[in-house]
């Protein structure tokens, strides 16, 4: 998140722009400090150890802590600086870390069976997936947008509502946590084109309405 404010603030204020993209390479670098290449993310600095991994902390595939908010700002930084190595090795670990937990939440139950960890937000949840791998622009990423969007769908239907990102997955209607982000990252998945990012709404939709 520093990286991105960073990296936006040099978007909107040109004549600051060098200072502001000095200091998102710093929240990178630092950021990198973090990493975990071979479990695919970068650690979650607010748990001392991971349950499965007791000698480290955990390393969560998720928008807010995680492969995929990086990845995201990553993709960003890229399309910005395409060529840099460090953002184009980061991108890398933080796609595959983000495919791989993809994968591993299709392979996982749905209704009642399903644990938290099933949920559709946009924060931490699979609204968040559907989010990163449609921003790549590659079909095989947007095909397991669009079965991810499934998933969630099955999911509603075999426990009659969708599982929000609140514990126990109780009903929210919020953009982060709740039913409005889940709805979005289902039109997200179906209309690419239209939908934008759902944590940078307004970077595609003023178009649209104007």
């Amino acid at each position: 998140a520093w990286a991105l404010a960073f990296t936006s603030l040099a978007a909107i204020t040109q004549d600051q722009a060098e200072k502001w993209l000095s200091l998102a390479a710093e929240a990178r670098a630092f950021e990198r400090l973090h990493v975990d290449s071979q479990r695919g993310s970068w650690a979650d600095l607010r748990v001392a150890t991971d349950p499965n991994s007791p000698t480290a902390p955990p390393c969560p595939h998720f928008w807010c802590h995680g492969s995929v908010g990086i990845a995201q700002e990553r993709l960003l930084a890229w399309k910005a600086a395409p060529g840099d190595p460090l953002i184009a090795t980061d991108l890398a670990i933080g796609l595959a870390g983000a495919r791989a937990a993809a994968e591993t939440l299709l392979s996982g139950p749905v209704g009642p069976g399903a644990s938290d960890v099933a949920n559709g937000s946009l924060c931490h949840g699979a609204a968040g997936f559907i989010d990163l791998l449609v921003a790549t622009g590659e079909a095989g990423d947007h095909a397991l947008a669009l079965r991810l969007s499934a998933f969630l769908d099955a999911d509603r239907q075999a426990r009659t509502s969708p599982r929000s990102g609140m514990p126990g997955g109780w009903g929210t209607p919020g953009l982060m946590l709740g039913s409005a982000g889940i709805a979005w990252g289902h039109l997200r998945a179906a209309c690419p084109d239209l939908v934008p990012a759902g944590w940078d709404p307004a970077s595609g939709l003023a178009g649209h309405l104007a």
